[in-house]
This record gives C-alpha cells, sequence and structure tokens, in this order.
C-alpha cells in the first residue's frame, strides 16, 4: 500500500527504462520511483511519501521549486542524470531555506546540480553513511552576500564522502564539513 503513491510517478520502473545514466536496475533498493526531468511536483511527492530504502531517479532536466526538497528517511538515494543534465533550482524560493535538507543514515546525492539555493545546497544533517558523488552546488551571480552559506554541507554527521563534487559562488564556503566524525 506505501509504494502505490510512488508507483504512480513512476516512469519506467522496471524493464525498458527510458533514463540513460541512471535507472532504478542500478540500485538495490526496496522501492525505486523513475521521475521525469521537470516535474517538480512528483519530486516533491516522492519525498513527502518516501519509505526507508528508496530510491529516487531524476531524469534530465530542470527541477523547479519555491521550497527546500526535505527528506526524513533512512537509506535514501536522490540520483540525477549527471551535474551538467539533472538540475534542481530554487531560484524562485521565496523562504529561506535550503535547497536539498535531509536527515537519515545511508543517504546518497549522486550526478545533479542545486542552484541558487537561499540557505545551504545541500545540508544533511545527523546521519551516517553519507555520499555525495558528482555533485555540484552553485549559485548564479558570484560575489553576492545573498548567496546561500554552504555549498555542500554535512553537519554532525559521520561516515560522510565527498567525491568529485564542487560548490560554487556560495556566500561563506563551497564546502564545509561541521562537527562531523
Amino acid at each position: 500500500v506505501a509504494i502505490a503513491p510512488l508507483a504512480a510517478l513512476a516512469a519506467g520502473c522496471g524493464g525498458g527504462s527510458t533514463f540513460e545514466t541512471n535507472n532504478c536496475n542500478d540500485f538495490d533498493s526496496a522501492n525505486c520511483v523513475e521521475i521525469e526531468g521537470g516535474d517538480s511536483a512528483a519530486l516533491q511527492t516522492a519525498v513527502n511519501s518516501l519509505d526507508p530504502d528508496t530510491t529516487i531517479i531524476l531524469g534530465p532536466g530542470t527541477f523547479v521549486f519555491d521550497n527546500q526538497v526535505t527528506i526524513r528517511a533512512a537509506n535514501i538515494n536522490l540520483v540525477g542524470q549527471g551535474i551538467d543534465i539533472t538540475t534542481l533550482s530554487f531560484t524562485d524560493a521565496a523562504a529561506q531555506s535550503n535547497g536539498v535538507d535531509a536527515v537519515g543514515d545511508g543517504f546518497l546525492i549522486q550526478d545533479l546540480t542545486v542552484l541558487d539555493a537561499k540557505k545551504d545546497g545541500i545540508r544533511v544533517e545527523n546521519s551516517a553513511g553519507v555520499t555525495f558523488r558528482r555533485i555540484r552546488a552553485t549559485w548564479t551571480t558570484e560575489g553576492l552576500s545573498t548567496n546561500g552559506a554552504y555549498g555542500i554541507y554535512p553537519v554532525h554527521s559521520s561516515e560522510v564522502l565527498v567525491e568529485d563534487s564542487f560548490a560554487q559562488n556560495a556566500s561563506d564556503a563551497g564546502l564545509y564539513v561541521g562537527q562531523c566524525r
């Protein structure tokens, strides 16, 4: 029953996926959903109804948000199709919020860009086994004090891996590892 909301969002789960770089077949998760590029509402619905051990695969394109993407479950994978291919844009966000805000052990974020978050680009807090892989956190305009403080920000976490990732134009630090083990 809990999988039904995610299944309704799926585009090509199982065989015959149209997602070339990353798809559900690449991940060993209890639940997996593939969301077509740009379908911000489907992504928001998926994260709002997350079960533990879920992979969310995002298609090519730009997902536009007016608030942060909040993840509160263990063993979640949020995966795009590549740094230059899948973008989560927070340019039009009204609230002072992070881009992606996650709390949950076993969190993976991979192959996407987070753009113009009002606060931190990607903030992961109180989590163990966190992986940032092939991520870009950036702001469109360099040198603005109104840009978010940190691009990639694991805090109060352990076993953190940041791999092949970068941040640009943050108002404080691109990568800030705070109180982590």
